[in-house]
């Protein structure tokens, strides 16, 4: 499970449960590989008032920014933080915990957005 909410301006927050975990995992790892990372959400996200139903994760040396496509987010994030992430990810799948809960900054338009990764245990 994964799902999306913007928490005002300047943040979003990720939930997800181990198996969002496990996904998170692979689409880092495919990013980094060069490959874009998918992943549809369980329930439909409303960001700016679209509808997104997937997260896709993609490699960008330049800047780390978040986009619209049709439907789905683009998260193009630098290779530093996706293998930072990558770690944290792989070691919440064994550690049960996801801490601290900053995730990444991206550009979204003209602001930098914080997104946060939250461990929903119950879920």
């Amino acid at each position: 499970m994964i799902k999306l909410t913007r928490d005002g301006k300047y943040a979003m927050s990720m939930k997800f449960d181990l198996h969002g975990v496990n996904l998170l995992i692979e689409a880092f790892q495919n990013a980094l590989n060069g490959a874009q990372g998918n992943i549809e959400l369980d329930e439909p996200a409303i960001v700016g008032n679209k509808g997104i139903n997937k997260l896709t994760f993609s490699c960008n040396n330049e800047r780390d920014q978040l986009s619209y496509a049709v439907s789905s987010l683009i998260f193009e994030l630098e290779d530093e933080v996706l293998e930072y992430n990558l770690g944290r990810l792989k070691e919440c799948a064994v550690s049960l915990n996801f801490a601290p809960a900053e995730l990444c900054e991206v550009r979204f338009g003209k602001v930098n957005i914080t997104i946060y990764g939250i461990l929903e245990k119950s879920l």
